[in-house]
């Protein structure tokens, strides 16, 4: 609930004898304004959004570029682990020859 500049005045007033000078700031502080009755503008919430959409835009394209490396690294890991195979596959015949 918001305050308007009068009530805080008048509270604060009441408030500084009893609790001290600190306390009944801190008190305050716990209260808004009457001023932020309007918390966001619709321009602001739209400036947000649109620094949101670039934002998101660069985390597609970061995406992409790691989805790219990890289709490269499944790539070279499925060749490395054929030519093992092939590999052990070529040694147990020449085992099974001998």
């Amino acid at each position: 609930m918001a305050l308007s500049q009068k009530h805080r005045s008048t509270i604060y007033q009441r408030l500084e004898p009893i609790l001290g000078e600190e306390e009944a700031e801190a008190l305050l502080a716990q209260f808004p304004d009457h001023n932020l009755d309007e918390v966001a503008t619709k321009e602001f919430v739209r400036a947000e959004m649109s620094g949101l959409r670039v934002e998101m835009s660069e985390l597609r394209v970061e995406i992409a570029g790691l989805r790219t490396e990890m289709h490269q690294l499944v790539n070279r890991l499925f060749v490395g682990l054929t030519g093992v195979m092939v590999g052990v596959v070529g040694i147990a015949l020449a085992i099974a020859r001998a």
